[in-house]
């Protein structure tokens, strides 16, 4: 019961629904896999069994778990104001180093991407469409194809440069890149996200910025 549990809490922090999958496959072929070392997943279940073990679970049992969560989490905005204090007392000593801050969409906001800029540290963060339509207006589209040993997919990428993070007056200026990965033949859509990052994005350097995600197989669903 303990490893569906943690199994099945996995598969939402690493925002991948083919995360067990990977895990099994990283298990045959190194030994050894995330599940079990950051989780501590001894036998990582299918995921019928998954279901099967906790359908029956009583709702009530979380209950008081449930609150007791609840009465410690923080709102969004005290979590970004936190991580903001945080940043403000560590980016001079973080700024020796080359560091590129990463975070979700809580965390692309002008105010935020600024306090980073003046601590001398770079940021890859998600941008989604729906909080920043400024950026979205005027972008770049490149594609390839790649053969995964079962099946043909389609990557695609679009990407501007010097696009504004909120609308005027006053806007951050950022490099922006999107990735929506579809399956041929289906038209099944497998990945697709966006970052905005003070790095250069350009059509040379855009496929980059998936190669770590692509090799962590931490493929999300679509927003």
């Amino acid at each position: 019961m303990a490893d569906a549990a943690w199994a099945a809490f996995s598969v939402f922090f690493m925002q991948s629904p083919s995360f067990l999958a990977h895990q099994r496959d990283m298990q045959w072929r190194q030994g050894i896999n995330n599940a079990q070392t950051l989780f501590g997943v001894t036998d990582i279940p299918i995921d019928p069994q998954i279901r099967n073990l906790l359908d029956p679970v009583d709702p009530a049992a979380l209950r008081e778990p449930f609150r007791g969560m609840l009465e410690r989490a923080l709102g969004d905005a005290e979590v970004a104001a936190r991580f903001a204090g945080w940043v403000q007392r560590n980016g001079t000593r973080l700024a020796s180093h080359p560091t590129t801050v990463l975070g979700d969409c809580l965390y692309c906001h002008q105010p935020f991407c600024e306090l980073l800029l003046e601590q001398g540290l770079h940021f890859i963060l998600t941008c989604k469409a729906t909080s920043h339509p400024t950026l979205y207006e005027e972008v770049g589209e490149s594609e390839e194809r790649h053969w995964t040993g079962q099946h043909y997919e389609t990557w695609r990428y679009r990407y501007a440069e010097r696009v504004p993070l909120r609308e005027p007056p006053g806007p951050l200026y950022v490099s922006w890149c999107e990735l929506t990965v579809v399956r041929e033949g289906r038209g099944e859509v497998l990945y697709r996200s966006a970052r905005a990052t003070d790095h250069a994005v350009t059509a040379e350097t855009v496929a980059g910025w998936w190669r770590m995600d692509v090799a962590a197989g931490r493929w999300t669903t679509t927003w």
